[in-house]
């Protein structure tokens, strides 16, 4: 993953965006994030979705939810929160939203490069090493 992330970076891309459901609870890559992105529902909705989704009785739904970081915890953690209760229409309105703030707010930050360049060389020189 760091690996496509300096790619990007290199390739001229502003922003990445990841896609990890267990970001929070690692607490390992939140710090290193600008934003973080929590699409939202209410208990009911993630519910009758999961048994949809998943053919899953109501008992079945309530311990996979029960198992997860909570939604309010991880609302707490975000800087920006999609909230998906609604049609699939307004949340994919509240996500170009987001992206349209996203492209007008990018700046060129040298120094956070620079720290992202060092970080992810650093990495790999360990990972190197580990290898030898």
């Amino acid at each position: 993953m760091l690996w496509e992330i300096f790619v990007a970076f290199l390739r001229g891309n502003r922003f990445v965006i990841l896609d990890i459901p267990l970001l929070v609870e690692s607490k390992i890559w939140a710090k290193f994030l600008r934003h973080l992105v929590v699409v939202n529902c209410s208990p009911s909705v993630q519910l009758s979705r999961l048994m949809e989704r998943n053919n899953y009785s109501m008992e079945e739904a309530k311990i996979r939810v029960d198992s997860q970081f909570p939604l309010s915890e991880k609302c707490k953690l975000a800087t920006k929160i999609i909230h998906n209760d609604g049609s699939i229409e307004n949340t994919k309105k509240q996500a170009q939203d987001f992206y349209e703030e996203l492209e007008k707010s990018w700046s060129l930050n040298l120094y956070e490069i620079g720290f992202l360049t060092v970080s992810i060389s650093f990495v790999f020189i360990k990972l190197a090493v580990a290898y030898l």
